[in-house]
């Protein structure tokens, strides 16, 4: 997470941007239990595991031989746009329209640049993300990639390391691949130009679908599951920004511990004493 000094309307935008993100998870997954059989998709963990492997080889390669920004935004967009697509159909509209809507929010995005419809975006796109992970993998598979991401975020995330300089590379290709929130909350309107001259705190993609991904699974078992992730998740991002001064530091860890505590015990409630 970066930012500088007293950013008040990020302090009370990222808890705002998680409790959203949770609930809707939950009345997606609760209201679309048989969309959510129809539309799953058969891929084994080691599948979805050696694709990300390769995308993790993918894009340090781009990392290293080049800065275009199309190529990063390219990558970034569609994963956005296939998880809006399924949002969609998960509330059970026709597979076309679905298509449509998730083609229109995407080319919007593409030519409106506030910071608002920007966050709106990438929120959609993470949520379907993580009902897509917790419907291809065993909840068992997700608390291990979630500790896998968070251990990797606790040594590359801190000042200095690759996650950040991977992030201000991006952003100052004028690409922002996650959630940008502003000093003031009006400034939430402005162009996202604006956050090379302004004070913004910045949040990856990934530390808002990965614990999500926990909210999803568990509201799989009955609403009260997800809650409780959820307001573990809460409890997490208030973590995140109860700190005076917000420096740029691995935002995962706290997130994780938030979501992945409440998740486990019910998991084990759950898969050991059937009380779920």
């Amino acid at each position: 997470m970066r930012d500088p000094k007293h950013l008040h309307a990020a302090r009370w935008l990222v808890p705002t941007l998680f409790v959203v993100a949770g609930f809707f998870t939950i009345l997606l997954v609760r209201n679309s239990a048989s969309s959510l059989v129809e539309y799953a998709v058969p891929i084994p963990a080691w599948a979805y595991l050696l694709f990300f492997l390769i995308a993790v080889i993918v894009l340090t390669f781009l990392r290293k031989r080049t800065r275009t920004r199309v190529l990063w935004e390219a990558l970034f967009t569609t994963a956005i746009f296939l998880g809006i697509w399924y949002v969609f159909l998960l509330l059970r509209l026709p597979f076309g329209v679905s298509l449509l809507i998730a083609s229109f929010i995407t080319v919007l995005h593409i030519f409106i640049h506030v910071a608002l419809f920007h966050d709106v975006f990438f929120l959609l796109g993470s949520i379907g993300a993580a009902v897509i992970f917790a419907g291809w993998l065993p909840a068992e598979v997700l608390l291990v990639i979630l500790v896998g991401f968070t251990v990797y975020d606790m040594v590359a995330g801190p000042p200095g390391g690759p996650v950040q300089h991977l992030a201000s590379l991006l952003a100052s290709l004028g690409f922002i691949p996650g959630f940008a929130f502003p000093e003031k909350g009006s400034d939430i309107f402005q162009d996202l130009d604006a956050i090379g001259s302004g004070n913004w705190v910045l949040l990856g993609t990934g530390d808002v679908v990965l614990p999500l991904a926990l909210v999803a699974s568990a509201s799989g078992w009955n609403i009260a599951s997800g809650v409780v992730v959820t307001l573990g998740m809460l409890l997490g991002a208030l973590f995140l920004i109860a700190r005076r001064d917000l420096h740029p530091r691995a935002a995962l860890p706290g997130l994780s511990a938030g979501a992945a505590v409440p998740f486990l015990i019910l998991l084990f409630v759950h898969a050991f004493l059937g009380v779920v």
